[in-house]
């Protein structure tokens, strides 16, 4: 038993020796005894997770807990073990996941279409606004499937200016006429920028694309005044 654990649980080296791991770890939580019980006897290796409340301040910590048996000539000795404390890195995965959740939410909602890419170049994500104006469904949009909907006059041209973006790092901004799910193409004006992990990991690239057919339309009226 190290002070860790003792601080952890606000009981004494005595306490805890004189009481079984199990009613100490589960004590709120007697099915839990049971099953981890039934694993101890039958010699199985232990990896749980499970609320631990500190006996002096009340505190609740979640902690992860594994365990090995061990053995000396084939005859069970008993367990060898850790437990760590992981309630700062649960929440700090709650807020990753609820951050996440509310841009996907925001995203999907977005009067813009919007879509990222891996580092592969391959797409891992569409908005609503994206597939509710082409009438696709995500799958056939993946990797560089979203090639197929744009205007074969200007494919080679995005493509090029796609990959010479994506190879330098660099944020780009481009016209071009996407099909549209009610038949023919409409233009649209998209932007794109690298995306860094902060670690300063490269992810990838996100974007958006905004319908700018209606002002696309005034322009060529204007010029053929």
């Amino acid at each position: 038993v190290n002070d860790k654990l003792l601080e952890l649980t606000g009981l004494s080296s005595a306490e805890i020796i004189s009481n079984k791991l199990t009613q100490i770890l589960f004590a709120q939580d007697k099915k839990k005894q049971e099953d981890l019980e039934t694993v101890l006897i039958q010699q199985e290796p232990v990896n749980d997770i499970c609320d631990i409340y500190n006996k002096i301040t009340g505190a609740k910590k979640q902690i992860h807990v594994q365990a090995i048996p061990i053995s000396i000539k084939g005859i069970p000795k008993g367990y060898i073990g850790s437990i760590e404390d992981i309630t700062e890195k649960i929440k700090a995965h709650k807020i990753i996941e609820e951050s996440e959740n509310w841009f996907r939410n925001a995203a999907n909602n977005a009067p813009v279409m919007m879509w990222s890419t891996d580092a592969n170049k391959h797409t891992n994500y569409l908005n609503n606004t994206w597939l509710e104006f082409t009438g696709r469904t995500i799958d056939p949009e993946s990797r560089l499937g979203w090639l197929e909907k744009i205007c074969p006059d200007d494919q080679k041209r995005m493509l090029k200016l796609f990959n010479e973006a994506f190879e330098q790092r660099r944020n780009f901004k481009a016209e071009f006429r996407l099909q549209y799910h009610g038949g023919g193409y409409r233009w649209v004006s998209a932007v794109g920028k690298p995306l860094y992990a902060p670690d300063n990991t490269f992810l990838g690239f996100i974007g958006s694309c905004a319908d700018i057919e209606e002002k696309v339309m005034i322009y060529q009226e204007l010029d053929n005044k």
